[in-house]
């Protein structure tokens, strides 16, 4: 889970130190809160405890067992998973969390891993995005320097990290043993539950959007 936060940090920050320097711009102002327990607490509760264990029901145990195929039980669990993350930067976060959830699915039944992999990206991202700053984000770069070679150059440290960490995953993701063999519906139709939980979903995303404009 830690190493899962950290790629995709990474990632996040090689796209908009390289987005600010191509297009010359102001990056995004990044607000910090001051920390209090009751804050963080309120946060964890309806953003690390709450979401895991819904998301990882909903995604890695009803939809993937939807799937009468390894594609369509990637699709159907990875795609409106990533979708359900707006803006677009981070449903290319969520794809790939969701991704990686979907191969570790495969090499074990056990969801519960999965909601705690997911509880603990959730809570460094909780930390990462209200209380601390990293020295190579575009904001901070922008509140220390106003030369935009500054966000090439730690665009490309981004990148290195991404690259170094992604590869460490893949090493790791290999070593996971198979403990049973794909569950996959022998239908070639989904059920009407997974079409009605799809409707849900994607209804809740679009309410969730139109609000949030």
């Amino acid at each position: 889970g830690i190493l899962t936060f950290f790629l995709i940090k990474f990632g996040v920050i090689f796209i908009e130190n390289l987005y600010v320097y191509i297009l010359k711009t102001k990056p995004k102002v990044k607000l910090l809160y001051k920390f209090k327990i009751t804050h963080f607490i309120s946060l964890i509760f309806a953003y690390a405890i709450i979401p895991s264990i819904y998301e990882e029901i909903l995604y890695r145990l009803i939809f993937y067992k939807a799937g009468y195929s390894k594609i369509s039980a990637f699709l159907i669990s990875t795609v409106p998973f990533a979708f359900m993350h707006f803006p677009i930067i981070n449903v290319f976060s969520a794809f790939i969390i969701g991704s990686i959830f979907f191969f570790i699915r495969q090499k074990n039944k056990n969801i519960i891993y999965l909601i705690m992999m997911h509880f603990v990206i959730n809570i460094l991202s909780i930390v990462f995005s209200n209380y601390i700053i990293l020295p190579i984000e575009s904001s901070r770069i922008y509140e220390v320097s106003l030369s935009h070679i500054n966000f090439l150059i730690y665009s490309l440290i981004s990148l290195f990290c991404f690259l170094f960490l992604l590869m460490s995953l893949i090493i790791l993701l290999r070593q996971i043993k198979v403990k049973h063999e794909n569950e996959y519906s022998q239908k070639n139709k989904w059920s009407k539950s997974t079409i009605i939980m799809l409707i849900f979903s994607f209804t809740i995303i679009i309410v969730i959007n139109i609000l949030n404009k």
